[in-house]
């Protein structure tokens, strides 16, 4: 028996238009959705927003939401003193006075960093003594853990550069001696330690002084950058200085590294030489004594 298909009824096209939502019926035939360009490496969220790559993702849900192209740029977000909050790693050494300062530290450390190897060679040719060598680095070591808090209170109370043009230039003479008396080969073991305790004397006042000045020659914006810079220019200076020295003792003498340590002082009394009259601070009308007691208070506190 043959059956017969169903029947279909026919529905007329505008009886189907009317009976569709108002919303759906209200959009115009011609209109497009329109569908976002990716370019490689991007990828498409559920909003049709361009992604970053997924090892590059950050922010809220680990999304990181680029910009799609013909988007203008923000405009950098300012702290309320009207400056970028974000600094460059580098954003010091956009300030002049800092960035010849810096420089002529990294030639100052070289050298410092060449005359303690160079020093140590030197005891061990005049005495071939593993004590010598302790005792003249524990001579170092005295006046820079004894003094540093008065070097503090000093740059504290005094004109920083006046204090740095002093203790560079002392330092630059004890080892302009150290030299002379190692190329006329006069030097003994006994001058050795008495220079070196002499130049740890300076350099325990020098230190504190160099660090409270970077903040008066940047600025509380740019501080961590030039600390950071500071320390990067310490540390590799302790790697190129020693290596310069042996090559120096290799092949001239060791009295050409004394030598050149003395000339690496000239820069930053230069660059110390130069910097404009900083703000004068208020004076205080607490004694030496007090200031120190105050600082070791801070130390047992922190």
């Amino acid at each position: 028996m043959n059956r017969q298909p169903p029947s279909r009824a026919v529905v007329d096209p505008a009886h189907r238009a009317s009976s569709l939502p108002a919303k759906l019926t209200s959009r115009s035939p011609n209109r497009r959705r329109s569908i976002p360009t990716v370019t490689p490496g991007r990828h498409l969220c559920p909003s049709g927003l361009a992604l970053s790559s997924p090892d590059d993702f950050s922010g809220t849900g680990g999304l990181l939401v680029t910009r799609s192209a013909g988007t203008q740029p923000e405009e950098p977000v300012e702290s309320a003193a009207g400056t970028p909050r974000d600094v460059a790693r580098f954003g010091a050494l956009e300030v002049p006075v800092f960035r010849n300062y810096f420089y002529a530290t990294i030639i100052s450390n070289i050298g410092s960093w060449m005359q303690i190897l160079a020093q140590g060679w030197l005891i061990l040719q005049l005495t071939n003594s593993p004590f010598y060598l302790g005792l003249v680095g524990l001579v170092r070591a005295v006046p820079t853990i004894g003094l540093s808090l008065v070097g503090g209170v000093l740059a504290d109370r005094s004109s920083r550069t006046r204090i740095l043009m002093v203790t560079q230039a002392g330092m630059a003479l004890s080892s302009l001696v150290i030299a002379l008396l190692t190329v006329s080969g006069l030097i003994t073991v006994w001058h050795l330690l008495v220079i070196s305790f002499v130049s740890s004397v300076f350099f325990a006042v020098d230190n504190p002084t160099r660090q409270a000045l970077v903040p008066d020659l940047v600025g509380r914006d740019r501080l961590t950058s030039a600390i950071g810079l500071n320390s990067a220019a310490w540390n590799a200076a302790a790697i190129i200085g020693p290596s310069i020295a042996g090559i120096l003792i290799a092949a001239v003498s060791i009295s050409g590294a004394f030598f050149l340590n003395a000339a690496s002082y000239i820069p930053v009394l230069i660059a110390v030489a130069i910097i404009p009259p900083l703000e004068r601070r208020a004076p205080t009308s607490r004694s030496m004594i007090r200031q120190l007691s105050e600082g070791l208070g801070y130390i047992r506190s922190d």
